[in-house]
């Protein structure tokens, strides 16, 4: 399974196709749901997820995982808040060190 955080973006939607047709199981994340339910009708899973809290990265999966796209970004310029992120996916079970 890929998982692709910040799937319901731009990019993220067309990551998730071309990784369906490419024979990959994906869970697909993201906060719009509306699109959310257009990636399940793709074939993809979805799960609702803000990369801001930490509890929902528990959501995901603990096993069974390929590999993971980041594609959400957050939308402030703080070097605080960017390094926080990286500190939450490094600790997160996605990601271990």
């Amino acid at each position: 399974m890929v998982i692709v955080i910040g799937a319901t973006g731009f990019i993220g939607m067309y990551t998730v196709e071309a990784l369906l047709n490419g024979g990959k199981k994906v869970l697909a994340t993201g906060r719009n749901d509306v699109l959310g339910r257009r990636l399940q009708e793709m074939g993809a899973e979805f799960v609702n997820l803000d990369i801001t809290k930490p509890e929902d990265f528990e959501k995901l999966p603990k096993s069974g995982v390929e590999g993971v796209i980041l594609l959400a970004g957050l939308s402030v310029t703080s070097g605080r808040k960017q390094h926080a992120l990286w500190r939450l996916l490094r600790t997160s079970s996605v990601c271990p060190s």
